[in-house]
């Protein structure tokens, strides 16, 4: 009985198992089920198969990129054009947006305009026309006599207001808004050696007027003229003729030139005020 199950023991230990692939028989300890041929086989099988699959995904995705790229050549299908008067809500916002931005970009200048050197010396340089003034009024009130201002502005130029009569309407505004006293009625002689520059000066009129005296009116014009003279105007009103302005030594220049520094090459119009005195006097 022993050595029966002795000889049973051996056959299992020799009999071994066949390769699932090629019946080459193995040993029955091994713990693959192939053979190392034909698992070194196996192995080669994948990779290669691993290369394809490698090869055939980077195809695909070159035919994807080609089918991007041949939709992209395409052009697109585009509504029909609708009028502006049609389209609500938002469509109405982003059509009028899309024009505003189109107007810009057709009316930007390529090139910078040519830099134009200004007659005008160093001023303080204000926004607007209504801090030019106020600041002028708030130095009128500072100081009323003796006053000294350098000031200057630009605006875009008017086809129907050229540099001369922009000259006068800044006297007046001088006068009517910043409450500057000047002799208005009679500018100074004053001749600009550009033409594209317009100067008006006067005689500051800061401690202003003294009456004439009465017998040198009536020795210039006859008693009855005088009194129609008087009973005609307000006595508030006094005629020009009559008065003389107390001397103070100073003159109101108003400058108005071309301005040619707009980002978009607009003509301007730069307008300067200048109020001096004249030291010692």
């Amino acid at each position: 009985m022993s050595s029966a199950l002795s000889i049973d023991t051996g056959d299992v230990a020799t009999s071994g198992k066949p390769c699932t692939r090629c019946k080459k028989v193995i040993s029955s300890w091994e713990r693959f089920k192939q053979c190392h041929h034909c698992r070194e086989l196996r192995r080669q099988q994948d990779a290669r198969r691993a290369e394809r699959r490698m090869q055939r995904d980077d195809g695909s995705a070159m035919d994807v990129d080609n089918d991007m790229r041949r939709k992209e050549n395409v052009d697109p299908v585009r509504k029909p054009a609708v009028a502006l008067k049609d389209l609500q809500g938002e469509e109405k916002e982003r059509a009028l947006a899309m024009m505003k931005n189109r107007i810009k970009s057709t009316i930007s200048v390529p090139f910078p305009p040519p830099r134009v050197e200004s007659t005008i010396p160093r001023y303080r340089e204000y926004q607007s026309a209504t801090q030019l003034y106020a600041a002028l009024k708030s130095s009128i009130l500072v100081s009323p006599s003796n006053l000294k201002f350098r000031a200057t502005h630009s605006i875009v130029a008017s086809i129907i207001i050229d540099n001369a009569l922009r000259a006068e309407l800044v006297a007046k505004d001088l006068r009517k808004i910043a409450g500057l006293s000047f002799a208005h009625r009679t500018p100074l002689p004053r001749h600009s050696s550009s033409t594209n520059t317009r100067q008006l000066e006067f005689l500051c009129t800061c401690l202003g007027y003294i009456t004439a005296p009465e017998n040198k009116l009536k020795s210039q014009t006859g008693l009855k003229d005088w009194i129609q003279l008087k009973s005609s105007r307000p006595s508030s009103a006094v005629n020009e003729e009559t008065l003389i302005r107390k001397e103070c030594s100073g003159t109101v220049l108003i400058t108005v030139e071309d301005d040619r520094s707009h980002p978009l090459g607009l003509l301007g119009q730069r307008i300067a005020v200048r109020v001096k005195h004249v030291e010692g006097k």
